[in-house]
């Protein structure tokens, strides 16, 4: 730019001085061709500063392009390096979870492991081909086998009901039918060591584990059962024997011992009409008249006692109100309702035997009035269901339960000390001339109870 306006002055000043004009030509040949060479470097100069700029635009962009690849770059590795730290920490709690499973799957395993060993009954554990993979402490030592010999043994080594060949069908269908056994539980025979066989209940599981199924064998020793049933069958047969023989003798003595004792009365009222005048000898037959009333309500109670059990009914309702009344009304020459105070509360109803219910009333009324000491007879009777028999219906309880029964009553009483004698048969506390009695109320009460 100050080259041109060098050139333009030089040529005003020419012009101005009156340069002659072939000078002057040759001048403004020389100024245009530098003026041209000028322009010519300057037209480079702006292309290459435009070049320059371009290029410099360019990087700009590129610049601001990689910048923008650098950020962008930069937030995915943030981000990227937020996910995995959130990764980090849920890979670290699943890591802590599973040490925490893996310490109570082993705890678990442990106590299982302890109990499998402890366990009072034998526990087998079988494959689907009849192979013993597991067996308890229990188990050897109830089969009398080591460890080394029953891992991987057939189970018919064992149960002898099983085919000895090991045969997988026969197997099969004694799993099944094991299976299908009520509670798939099943009674038979084991095979010990040695031999011998014992009887033994057997109880089986199943269980799919993957694509294996096994079999879990729960075995108790029942031989002592075993014996207990036997003896309690021939207990059960003797005494069946003993009852129908105190059948037997209840007939008897209902008939053959009451009759002498009728002969002997009908023969001493006959004998103290011929010696009406005779004070000594009527007093003779008096105490044998006595003596064989008293040996025949021995007998009937002694009866009576025996009866309880050969003659039991079906339990039906008994109303303990209508009972009562009935017992009392059998009384009535022996005390009046006037001289009679009753008291019923809690429940009425009770399911029993109708008949053993009202010998139970009457004999403890009687006693009452018996022992009574001149007293007019206050009687309380209540029923209530023991707690641990409870049932409850809406609201009300249900007789189908155990029912407490207690009688109360104001008479002389007697010493607790001898609780235990007044229930047993023909015992007295009192002397006969005061109290007449067998001694056989209260043990009929006891043995209907």
């Amino acid at each position: 730019a100050g080259m041109t306006a060098a050139v333009t002055g030089l040529f005003i000043w020419l012009m101005l001085i009156h340069v002659s004009r072939p000078v002057l030509s040759g001048i403004f040949l020389v100024i245009t061709g530098l003026f041209t060479v000028t322009l010519t470097i300057m037209a480079r100069f702006v292309q290459t500063a435009r070049y320059r700029a371009m290029r410099l635009v360019a990087a700009q962009k590129e610049e601001a392009r990689m910048l923008r690849e650098l950020r962008h770059s930069r937030d995915k590795l943030l981000e990227r390096k937020r996910q995995l730290e959130q990764n980090n920490r849920e890979l670290a709690l699943e890591i802590k979870l599973r040490r925490n499973a893996e310490k109570k799957l082993q705890e678990s395993e442990s106590r299982l492991q302890a109990l499998f060993n402890t366990a009072a009954d034998g526990i087998i554990t079988i494959d689907e081909y009849g192979k013993i993979e597991t067996i308890n402490q229990a188990a050897l030592k109830m089969f009398n086998f080591p460890v080394a010999e029953m891992i991987q043994e057939n189970f018919s080594k064992l149960i002898p009901v099983l085919n000895d060949s090991g045969n997988h069908s026969d197997f099969n269908n004694f799993i099944r039918e094991t299976l299908n056994q009520h509670n798939r539980r099943r009674e038979l025979h084991g095979r010990r060591k040695n031999g011998d066989l014992f009887p033994l209940s057997m109880a089986l599981s199943e269980v799919q584990l993957n694509d294996r199924l096994l079999y879990t064998a729960i075995i108790h020793d029942i031989t002592a059962r075993k014996k207990s049933e036997q003896r309690l069958r021939s207990y059960t047969a003797q005494l069946a024997r003993t009852n129908q023989e105190l059948k037997e003798f209840a007939n008897v003595a209902s008939h053959d011992l009451q009759e002498p004792l009728r002969k002997i009365r009908a023969f001493s009222d006959r004998i103290e009409q011929q010696v009406a005048g005779d004070e000594q000898s009527r007093d003779y037959l008096n105490r044998i008249q006595s003596a064989a009333e008293r040996m025949q309500q021995l007998i009937n109670d002694w009866l009576t006692f025996s009866r309880i059990t050969t003659n039991a009914q079906p339990f039906s309702t008994v109303d303990l109100n209508k009972v009562t009344m009935e017992v009392l009304s059998d009384f009535e020459k022996h005390i009046s309702p006037a001289q009679t105070e009753l008291h019923f509360s809690g429940i009425r109803n009770i399911e029993a035997d109708s008949q053993q219910i009202q010998q139970l009333l009457h004999n403890i009324i009687q006693n009452s009035i018996k022992f009574k000491n001149n007293n007019a007879l206050k009687l309380n009777i209540n029923g209530r269901w023991l707690p641990d028999s409870q049932h409850e219906n809406n609201g009300q309880s249900q007789n189908n339960g155990l029912v407490e029964l207690s009688i109360r009553d104001n008479g002389i009483g007697f010493d607790e000390k001898y609780i235990g004698k007044i229930f047993m048969l023909f015992q007295r506390l009192n002397s006969h001339s005061r109290y007449p009695g067998t001694g056989v109320g209260l043990a009929i009460c006891q043995k209907i109870v």
